[in-house]
């Protein structure tokens, strides 16, 4: 099992998502991201699909930070983590089922975010974006 998540930077901003997670019934602000669609399944080309789809953007650049597994003692899922930058519009059609807000946050708000968030992937991004950046 895979996915992808990718810290989109624009104007001095990261552009997160915010979106219904049934399973634990609450709206969340996060990274966007998104499963591999196969075991062989590209994960940059997954990560630029995602982008697209969610976000409604496509990079110039990309930049690969590693990956991490979500719970190794009980999961396999490994996911991919980019930073996407030289942001312009382009859009590919999302999900029937997904209700997806954009929302644009200040880098200088990133920690702000980081001590709120309870998303793993969103902390595990944030954080190490906080780490490049200095903040």
């Amino acid at each position: 099992d895979g996915a992808v998540a990718m810290i989109p930077i624009e104007d001095d901003h990261v552009l997160l998502v915010r979106q219904p997670r049934e399973a634990i019934e609450e709206v969340m602000l996060e990274l966007p991201a998104g499963k591999l669609e196969h075991t062989d399944t590209d994960p940059l080309a997954a990560a630029q699909r995602e982008l697209a789809e969610e976000v409604g953007r496509r990079a110039g650049g990309w930049e690969y930070l590693g990956g991490f597994y979500v719970a190794p003692a009980m999961l396999t899922e490994f996911i991919h983590l980019y930073i996407a930058t030289d942001l312009e519009p382009f859009s590919l059609e999302a999900d029937d089922d997904e209700r997806i807000e954009v929302v644009r946050v200040p880098l200088s708000a990133i920690p702000a975010v980081i001590e709120r968030s309870r998303d793993a992937k969103t902390l595990i991004g944030l954080l190490r974006l906080a780490r490049i950046l200095g903040i």
